[in-house]
């Protein structure tokens, strides 16, 4: 959550773009800030919304307790899957994936109480294999976000909210206040 928190502190900044073209620099000033985390992001777009700058946050199958793990994806298994899918997408280490397993890092589930539910939207589905329903479930009353629990879905993506429907409730709860 610090390396989003870092980007929306820089964007009124100005940063550069170069190209052939030439190079120009853009500065965004935005009125309100909204984010979009899923799954291994959810715990950055949660832990975000603690600060003053961001608006809201859209969390699609979010892991909020890693004392929690999924017997589908393990913390050993998800640390080699992460590290040789994505490369240097994420920059950590063994040790800081063995600091997941302490809940005190990167965990929503710790810090429930300094999170407003009312900025949160969470998706998820109870037959998500990566990420188990029932920590979500909890998270979500103990927080007071608005939960939509499906019945089936898996793991859910992104995609989600692009359908007609689903789009028109999270228009709905970004405008809310």
């Amino acid at each position: 959550e610090k390396d989003i928190l870092d980007v929306i502190g820089e964007l009124p900044k100005g940063f550069r773009v170069m190209s052939v073209k030439g190079n120009k620099t853009f500065q965004v000033k935005p009125a309100a800030v909204y984010l979009i985390a899923g799954s291994f992001g959810g715990p950055a777009g949660i832990l975000a919304s603690r600060n003053p700058r961001v608006k809201k946050v859209v969390a699609i199958s979010p892991v909020v307790e890693w004392r929690a793990p999924s017997k589908a994806e393990p913390l050993g298994w998800l640390e080699k899957y992460v590290r040789y899918g994505f490369g240097n997408g994420y920059r950590f280490g063994h040790k800081e994936w063995a600091k997941l397993k302490t809940g005190k890092f990167y965990n929503p589930m710790t810090h429930w109480r300094g999170i407003d539910g009312r900025k949160l939207l969470i998706y998820h589905a109870k037959d998500d294999g990566s990420v188990r329903w029932r920590e979500v479930a909890k998270f979500a009353r103990l927080t007071g976000a608005k939960l939509v629990l499906r019945k089936t879905g898996g793991h859910l993506s992104s995609t989600i909210i692009t359908k007609p429907a689903e789009w028109r409730r999270v228009s709905k709860f970004l405008k809310s206040k």
